[in-house]
């Protein structure tokens, strides 16, 4: 795919179910407008490729994605910068109720305004699998939980980093539905409760994961309100 905003817009419209967008190596695909939302089925392969919602002064406050019902986005190694959904949920992703996949990939810088949540994804009705990512400084601002990832469904997080993420609940992670955690790093996330993960409701379970320098007032790796 050429590296190109346009043309990577132009290929999810074009997509008819079941095809997969090959980024171009190394390109930064600066968007000033929302890319149009996910409706059929799609895999993204990144090639070290970055999609970022343009850092110049004006831009609109818009989402990288948003996945409608019954879609499967699956993401293999794409980076993901600057999504800010502004007064409302999921500041680089949006499950509706949708199958969401991600494998490897950095997402940095991604934000919520106003109390929304989710810095960088937030999953609605639907299934989320994180293998392998990186999440660094994402925020959900102004009375927002989950800095990285809100759950309210159905959560596999794996092998996966979160440095620096920030909330008023669960600085990396807030738990509101059946979540799994393995085999992660938790660093310098903060929060009011659980610096690293809130548990707000479900039965997560948190195996094998590493928690260093998270801060909150109360639960400054893990804060369980479910007990």
């Amino acid at each position: 795919m050429p590296c190109s905003a346009a043309a990577l817009s132009s290929a999810i419209t074009d997509n008819t179910g079941g095809e997969t967008l090959s980024l171009a190596k190394f390109c930064v695909y600066k968007l000033t407008d929302a890319l149009p939302d996910i409706t059929e089925d799609l895999t993204i392969d990144g090639n070290q490729g970055t999609i970022e919602r343009s850092y110049a002064p004006g831009t609109p406050d818009f989402r990288i994605f948003t996945v409608d019902d019954d879609v499967d986005l699956t993401l293999n190694q794409v980076n993901l910068r600057n999504g800010d959904s502004g007064d409302d949920d999921g500041g680089a992703i949006y499950n509706d109720n949708g199958t969401v996949t991600v494998n490897g990939g950095t997402f940095i810088g991604n934000a919520t305004e106003d109390g929304n949540d989710g810095g960088a994804i937030y999953n609605n009705d639907g299934t989320v699998t994180v293998t392998g990512a990186t999440f660094t400084g994402n925020r959900a601002n102004d009375g927002g939980d989950g800095g990285a990832i809100y759950n309210d469904n159905d959560a596999t997080i794996t092998r996966s980093t979160f440095i620096g993420n920030g909330a008023d609940d669960g600085g990396a992670i807030y738990i509101d539905d059946t979540t799994d955690v393995a085999d992660c790093n938790f660093t310098g996330n903060g929060a009011n409760e659980g610096g690293a993960i809130n548990v707000e409701d479900g039965s997560p379970t948190v195996t094998g994961s590493d928690f260093f320098k998270n801060q909150a007032e109360d639960g400054g790796g893990i804060y369980n309100d479910d007990v």
